[in-house]
């Protein structure tokens, strides 16, 4: 049942992102730590969980989000800024898809760009499996390892999150100041 519950949360904090899926990861570790759950089980269903949470929202992106931003005529992303996006994306997105999981906030949209972008199907499965792997292996050996201090682990987690959490609103604040200072005024 324990496992069954890592899995799930796995999979809703890619869908879902408000969800706090690391912490959960993090918790589930230190059950194992402490002999209470299986590592190997663990590890297992919450890379299982976070990869099929991951490639619904990249098959998301990849059915129905090009389409959706141009019926939408959305001002912030036209037609031609999709294009400047898709062109970014095929330029970088491997590093993206492959940084995904150390960039917390944002593992839905790499996601789900990875499916606007047309990336290949295979690059993503490839590059979010490594970085999920190689996350939850760090955050469950943290757990193991950190045992009692729980608390201490989860404050370094969130804080981490909160900082590259800022730093993504205040780029992006940026941008939309950008946008709209060069936006022509209507007279």
């Amino acid at each position: 049942m324990a496992y069954s519950f890592l899995f799930i949360s796995a999979f809703v904090e890619n869908i879902f992102p408000p969800i706090p899926g690391d912490t959960v990861v993090l918790f589930g570790a230190y059950l194992a730590g402490r002999g209470e759950l299986s590592v190997v089980p663990v590890y297992i269903a919450t890379v299982a969980g976070s990869f099929t949470g991951f490639m619904v929202i990249y098959y998301l992106g990849l059915s129905k989000g090009r389409n959706f931003f141009i019926k939408k005529e959305a001002s912030f992303l036209s037609a031609q800024r999709l294009g400047k996006v898709e062109g970014w994306f095929e330029r970088y997105g491997p590093k993206v898809v492959l940084a995904n999981r150390f960039l917390a906030g944002v593992r839905s949209v790499v996601a789900l760009a990875a499916g606007i972008g047309n990336m290949p199907r295979g690059k993503v499965m490839l590059y979010s499996i490594i970085s999920i792997g190689v996350w939850n292996g760090f955050i469950i050996s943290a757990g193991i390892f950190v045992g009692a201090n729980w608390l201490a682990v989860k404050t370094v987690l969130s804080t981490y999150s909160r900082i590259v959490l800022t730093g993504i609103l205040i780029i992006l604040a940026g941008f939309l100041l950008r946008y709209f200072l060069k936006k022509p005024r209507v007279s």
